[in-house]
């Protein structure tokens, strides 16, 4: 008996140190200079396999090789060379190039964290349209592939520099467009695209609630007279139990504009 209760104990432990190490999961990283924000890493198996920085960001996904025998993540990049320690829920990267370290914890992967994942690097602000489930308009659900090309629309959290008094800003990667600059960085995308994959190129418009409707119609016009029709506005729905699901897209090459008033009246 006395034997039998010291291997359950060692399975117990034994058990205990296994799960510690892995770092199958998702995982939100930051280091000393992130402030609020911080870095995704999802993988989904322990063993050596694709990961990937930023899964669920608005960015570019970056995906990265795991060896799990090394315990190493590797990007490719310069400075993209990390060693990684997991104890718990906690993980130490150790930039192996002194690039500097991450330090990390294992977050329960929900739509409220995705939404938050997509959020987090945003230079604005932005509270989006909510829409109970409804079958007034046709809706379309795509994944980020390298084809979406992002305007997000919002308040900048840079409020207290005076070059961002403007009420409302238009966000495309790490840097601010302006409304008279839209022709010409749909031109340039238009540019370095080839022949046959034009027709892949989707617009996905994120915008705060309250922007003026007109705003958004100008910049859907811009993108259309281009010849490029796939231009989508994101929004939240709410299924029947009251819980707030991941963005739907509305084709905005099948609304009319006309009578409407509110961003909100395009999705309800």
């Amino acid at each position: 008996m006395k034997k039998l209760l010291v291997l359950i104990s060692y399975l117990i432990i034994f058990s205990s140190c296994t799960n510690s190490e892995k770092i199958e999961g998702h995982w939100h990283l930051q280091n000393e200079d992130s402030g609020e924000r911080f870095i995704s890493l999802d993988l989904d198996k322990n063993s050596d396999s694709v990961a990937f920085f930023d899964k669920f960001s608005f960015k570019d996904t970056q995906k990265i090789r795991h060896y799990s025998k090394e315990k190493n993540l590797i990007t490719g990049d310069c400075g993209g060379y990390f060693e990684y320690k997991i104890t718990g829920k906690k993980i130490h990267l150790k930039n192996v190039q002194n690039y500097g370290d991450y330090f990390g914890k294992k977050i329960e992967l929900t739509n409220s964290h995705k939404l938050k994942d997509y959020l987090n690097n945003l230079l604005v602000n932005i509270d989006l349209p909510i829409v109970k489930l409804s079958k007034k308009n046709n809706s379309l659900n795509f994944e980020n592939d390298d084809f979406i090309k992002n305007l997000i629309i919002g308040k900048s959290k840079e409020t207290t520099k005076t070059e961002f008094k403007e009420k409302y800003k238009i966000q495309t990667n790490e840097r601010f467009l302006k409304l008279e600059e839209i022709d010409e960085w749909v031109e340039s995308i238009k540019n370095r695209t080839r022949d046959e994959d034009f027709s892949l190129i989707k617009f996905r418009i994120v915008s705060d609630k309250n922007a003026p409707l007109n705003f958004i119609e100008t910049i859907n016009h811009k993108i259309q007279e281009k010849g490029l029709e796939k231009v989508f506005l994101t929004y939240l729905i709410q299924n029947e139990k009251g819980t707030t699901e991941l963005f739907e897209y509305l084709d905005l090459a099948k609304i009319n504009f006309k009578g409407k008033v509110k961003l909100q009246d395009l999705v309800e």
